[in-house]
């Protein structure tokens, strides 16, 4: 197994390398607690010797056989006659965190805050502040913060002390220009991919490097090249934004947008995890291989085990660009058969003139249960959650209690209820909605700046 040593936070050293292939190895995991301590094992002043089979006053003691001072001894069960079993010595103890990208209104500044779910969902650390364009992702059980923009780097957290860095390291040759990274699958602890939006290069990389080194980290890519668009000057690469892993195959989604504008339907790339190579679909434009989705500008890949379906979220002309002369409600909700490949259009988002807003960002629960924001009113203004069905395709109107706020993330928390971002003036919280009952609890989640995303670790002690 791996072995590396982890730093404390101040200050972080920002370590920029040519990124190399690199080793893979493994790492070294802590044992449990150790069974039948003490000061010797089954010692004493005789063998089978004494006066009575294997009495006294603790466990299996006596005069006799595995006497003294050694294991097995005590006040406490499993006296009388024989060697006996101790009883353990301590019991783990479970802790859910949940760990919350925060930034300012300004987009300046931002950290990630811990909330701990056990302790009454209070915040009860903070890691080092850093710029904001920054989201946090888990393998469950490490954490990592992801800089993006203009950042390009991997900082790898302890999920228990705030103190500690297990490394930072950037992805960026020097003196090149930013790619953009975007998010991280995670096929084990020595295996996962790195998205990029201004690359056509899909990073593998080892997660628990035995360096602290680019080159450890980046140990091979794959090239997505044919999703490019335009050369030189006017190259546009496909906009690679979420990926996640089901089985043997990892699925990569592209945005695949013209510069800024969503005028061309995005597309999910299929790759066999095993032999590197990606998967023709059938469900493409000769001569790429992925599929062609029904759905422009997509975001919010997920992967349903109840009904065995992925989900993505179809933005349409969210960003209200101006060059966009076709209807601008061209996302949706849509599902994929990861089997065949097939894609079917759940929901449409609808048209200019009847709508219920662009759709931002969802989450699936199960095969019967999602929820989604909207996005209404001018410039997006008006953020409301709505819950759907991924079966039927019904969409419900608002939540009652959540209508009109500003909305920033989703997730599923170990509590079984839905957390739920909200940007308040300077700062922000989270709603939560019961799962079991679909209605908003009274008690909000204060944070100290405003939740970009949010990951859940279930930590044992």
């Amino acid at each position: 197994m791996k072995i590396y040593t982890p730093m404390r936070t101040a200050p972080i050293a920002l370590i920029t390398l040519t990124m190399l292939l690199g080793a893979c190895g493994t790492r070294d995991s802590d044992d449990d607690l150790a069974f039948e301590s003490g000061i010797g094992t089954d010692t004493g002043t005789g063998t089978d010797t004494g006066t009575g089979t294997g009495t006294g006053t603790g466990t299996d003691t006596g005069t006799g056989t595995d006497t003294g001072t050694g294991t097995d001894t005590g006040t406490g069960t499993d006296t009388g006659t024989g060697t006996g079993n101790p009883p353990l010595t301590g019991e783990s103890t479970q802790t859910d965190f949940g760990f919350v990208f925060t930034r300012d209104t300004g987009f300046e500044t931002g950290q990630i805050e811990r909330i701990s779910l056990t302790d009454g969902n209070i915040v009860n650390g903070t890691y080092p502040p850093v710029e904001s364009d920054y989201i946090v992702v888990t393998d469950g059980e490490a954490l990592f913060q992801i800089g993006r923009f203009n950042i390009d780097n991997i900082t790898r957290f302890s999920p228990t002390d705030t103190s500690i860095i297990d490394y930072q390291i950037s992805v960026r040759e020097e003196g090149a220009p930013t790619t953009n990274l975007v998010g991280m699958a995670f096929v084990d602890s020595d295996l996962a991919y790195l998205t990029q939006r201004r690359s056509d290069k899909l990073l593998i990389i080892d997660p628990t490097p035995e360096e602290q080194t680019a080159e450890a980290l980046i140990t091979g890519e794959i090239s997505l090249a044919a999703y490019n668009r335009g050369s030189d000057d006017a190259l546009d690469f496909g906009d690679m934004t979420d990926a996640l892993v089901v089985g043997n195959r990892l699925f990569v989604l592209l945005e695949n947008l013209d510069g800024f504008t969503p005028i061309n339907r995005g597309y999910l790339v299929v790759i066999d995890t095993i032999t590197g190579l990606e998967i023709e679909t059938g469900q493409g434009e000769f001569p790429l291989k992925g599929i062609q989705l029904q759905t422009r500008n997509p975001t919010s890949l997920q992967y349903d085990e109840d009904s065995g379906l992925l989900y993505v979220v179809g933005r349409g002309d969210s960003f209200a660009d101006e060059s966009v002369t076709v209807d601008t409600y061209t996302g949706g909700i849509e599902s994929i058969d990861p089997d065949t490949y097939q894609s079917n259009l759940l929901i449409d988002d609808g048209t200019e003139n009847e709508n219920n807003g662009y759709f931002s960002s969802g989450v699936v629960i199960n095969e019967s249960l999602g929820y989604l924001i909207t996005l209404e009113g001018e410039n997006n203004s008006i953020n409301n959650l709505r819950s759907f069905n991924p079966q039927t395709g019904e969409l419900s109107d608002p939540i009652a209690g959540t209508e009109g706020q500003s909305l920033t993330t989703l997730a599923v928390g170990p509590d079984n209820h839905l957390w739920v971002g909200i940007q308040n003036l300077t700062s922000g919280e989270f709603m939560r909605v019961d799962l079991a009952t679909g209605l908003p609890v009274s008690d909000r989640v204060a944070t100290n700046l405003i939740p970009s995303n949010i990951v859940f670790i279930t930590t044992s002690e």
